[in-house]
């Protein structure tokens, strides 16, 4: 059984792999990904508009942080078997926690973290499709000297 850290102290440390620039995802200027989609943070919460399935490592999904704060977008590849629907209500629980003050949420046990990226405020930025096959969630996470919240958008399918 995997186990999961709280989600402040692993944002914390994925912070930190995006300040030494090991989180960001960027996109070659010989070869340009076209966009399939855009996941957008706003005040009320996080959106992913855009192709439902995409070859994997061909193309991009652009970024787009509509909200006052820096956020972080943590892009989750669930394991086999195991559901969009499952992923969300995770993140909401962990959405309701962190408003009523409860006992923080860990991880998702039945997902892996592909990748984490911070966006400034009022900014967006492509992220290269993942080249390993799968189904997709995104965890936005809005960001203020620490979380603020953290909602979820998707699914993306990257096929093989």
């Amino acid at each position: 059984m995997r186990r999961g850290v709280r989600w402040p102290a692993t944002i914390l440390m994925l912070g930190g792999l995006v300040s030494c620039g090991q989180g960001q995802a960027t996109t070659s200027t010989n070869s340009p990904a076209p966009p399939v989609g855009v996941y957008t943070l706003s005040a009320s919460g996080c959106a992913y508009e855009g192709r439902k399935a995409a070859a994997a490592g061909r193309g991009s999904v652009t970024l787009s942080n509509r909200s006052a704060t820096e956020a972080h977008f943590d892009l989750w590849r669930l394991d086999t078997g195991r559901s969009y629907a499952e992923f969300l209500a995770h993140i909401r629980e962990g959405q309701r926690r962190f408003q009523a003050r409860e006992p923080e949420l860990a991880h998702p046990t039945f997902a892996s973290l592909s990748t984490s990226v911070s966006v400034a405020a009022g900014a967006s930025q492509a992220l290269a499709l993942p080249s390993e096959a799968g189904t997709y969630g995104m965890a936005c996470i809005p960001w203020n000297s620490g979380p603020t919240g953290i909602f979820a958008a998707g699914p993306l399918t990257v096929l093989g």
